[in-house]
């Protein structure tokens, strides 16, 4: 009889330990999903600066454009400056 209480109180401090190891793995996994909100988040911003940049170089590359077949794209030009 001895052996089986023994044996119940060390399965109890296992399920205690066990309770114990999920409390942890419930916080880990918690602090996991706010890890990867703040990933999205910063993703998000990462990605609307890019489009940013993106419109920038193809407004710049347009003006460049239209400055080389307008006025200032003859400057360098000398056969079109002999004329």
């Amino acid at each position: 009889m001895t052996a089986v209480k023994d044996d119940i109180s060390e399965m109890k401090k296992d399920i205690s330990g066990l309770k114990e190891d999920v409390s942890g793995l419930k916080e880990d996994v918690s602090s996991l999903k706010e890890d990867v909100t703040e990933l999205r988040e910063g993703q998000a911003r990462i990605e609307k600066k890019l489009d940013a940049v993106y419109e920038q170089t193809a407004e710049l590359t347009e003006f460049q454009d239209r400055d080389q077949i307008g006025l200032g794209g003859n400057q360098g030009n000398p056969e079109v400056c002999s004329q």
